[in-house]
């Protein structure tokens, strides 16, 4: 199902219809509770990228309290907390 997922968050805003991109986004922040931190922290990303208001209590409660660390990145609560900063600001911070 994540593959599916990210694999339509890759198209562009403008291809996806607006019921199939509001599925998506439920089903990203359902896998926010997966228990793998690197699903997490994709789906945090996916959801930044997608600017997804609907996601923001659900990353802000990553963003304090999910310490476990995606491969080869950082924290899945520094992930959701930049992709909280990226839909409320429109940008991703610097790294």
């Amino acid at each position: 199902m994540i593959l599916m997922i990210l694999g339509v968050c890759k198209r562009p805003a403008k291809q996806v219809s607006r019921g199939s991109r509001q599925r998506v986004t439920r089903g990203l922040i359902r896998c926010l509770e997966d228990p793998s931190a690197d699903v997490r922290f994709w789906c945090s990303y996916a959801l930044g990228s997608m600017q997804a208001k609907s996601a923001l209590e659900e990353l802000d409660k990553l963003a304090k309290n999910d310490r476990r660390r995606a491969k080869g990145f950082w924290s899945v609560a520094r992930e959701a907390r930049d992709a909280a900063q990226c839909i409320r600001q429109g940008f991703w911070p610097d790294l």
